[in-house]
């Protein structure tokens, strides 16, 4: 690096130190400090930031579209009381929300992270907006908070996605996403529609223990990994058709309370439903299942529809060298079991 390179930076940082001393928040403080900006919006469009600090600090509105941050660049705790726009920017280092405060909507679209982005415990009071971002190493939001609806159509996660524990009270959108190294939804809770059509997963995705209050769509997902659905309750509707699932599909005692469908998916593993409740409608029309099924225990509730297996033909195409966990000789007769068990 050239002295003049060298002085630039330095002179950068004393300015984001300085910045940093007059936002910092007063919230522990009895008394407002008198150094303390009472600003209506903070605005570092195009800016290039080094080492940028901002944990704890108390912004109004925020611009940050296509600033570029070298090195890490800290939000932990931050409060941010109106909106906030990051859209387009690059981060060369880890981004660190962690705990952060998001008061209006949140805009991430295009960002291009470079390490790690955590964005655990953060509360989104507004829409938060992650459109086609990239993430190419960990992206933590386990126990994230989103009130309103989070849209990450198109984004790549090429690290693990770790959303364990966090709560969706607005529709949740993956739509197109990509989960290289797989996904952990284990514990969230979806209270608004979740769409997952098109994504990707290439390692395990975990979404045991999930709650789905509002309808779930996995239409046409391809899980290359292990697709974990153990004990997820599935309160409205579940879609899982022309999903393609290469290893074990695991929905062990799953509770489908309205109809969750299956229509034209290929399971190419195992798949496992043990101990699982339909309720309003189960449709296996056109299912592919290459390897063994397992459905001990499973019951249809009363009034429910059995729909995709009344044709016999179809079922010796397709459904052969097949095992049961109780020993039925065909998956007729083991629904019919469990039509006699409801």
């Amino acid at each position: 690096m050239t002295a003049a390179r060298h002085l630039e930076m330095d002179v950068r940082r004393t300015a984001q130190q300085i910045l940093r001393r007059h936002l910092h928040s007063p919230k522990d403080e009895p008394d407002t400090p008198l150094n303390f900006w009472r600003i209506e919006g903070i605005d570092l469009r195009n800016a290039v930031l080094v080492e940028s600090d901002f944990s704890d600090c108390e912004m109004p509105r925020a611009d940050f579209t296509s600033t570029v941050f070298h090195g890490d660049a800290n939000f932990s705790g931050a409060l941010f009381l109106d909106s906030a726009e990051f859209d387009g920017a690059k981060f060369y280092g880890n981004a660190m929300f962690d705990g952060a405060s998001f008061g209006g909507r949140v805009k991430f679209n295009y960002t291009a992270f470079s390490a790690d982005a955590a964005f655990r415990d953060v509360f989104f009071a507004g829409e938060a907006c992650f459109d086609a971002v990239t993430i190419p190493r960990r992206a933590e939001f386990a126990r994230a908070q989103f009130q309103k609806d989070a849209t990450f159509s198109d984004a790549t996660f090429a690290g693990l996605a770790d959303f364990e524990g966090a709560t969706f009270n607005g529709e949740a959108s993956f739509y197109w996403a990509a989960f290289p190294q797989g996904a952990n939804f284990q514990r969230a809770t979806f209270s608004e529609p979740a769409s997952f059509t098109w994504a990707t997963f290439e390692r395990d995705a975990k979404f045991y223990d999930a709650t789905f209050s509002g309808s779930a769509g996995f239409d046409w997902a391809t899980f290359k990994g292990t697709a974990w659905f153990g004990g997820v309750e599935f309160c409205d509707d579940a879609r899982f058709n022309g999903v393609t699932i290469t290893l074990a599909a695991r929905f062990d005692g799953i509770t489908a309370r309205k109809g969750i469908a299956f229509t034209g998916a290929t399971f190419n593993g195992d798949a496992w439903f043990n101990g699982a409740i339909f309720g309003d409608r189960l449709s296996l029309n056109g299912v592919t299942f290459c390897a063994a099924v397992g459905m001990a225990n499973a019951k249809l509730l009363a009034g429910g529809k059995l729909e995709g297996l009344g044709d016999q033909a179809y079922h010796e195409a397709l459904l052969t060298n097949l095992e049961y966990s109780r020993g039925f000789p065909s998956i007729h007769d083991s629904m019919r079991r469990i039509n006699e068990e409801s």
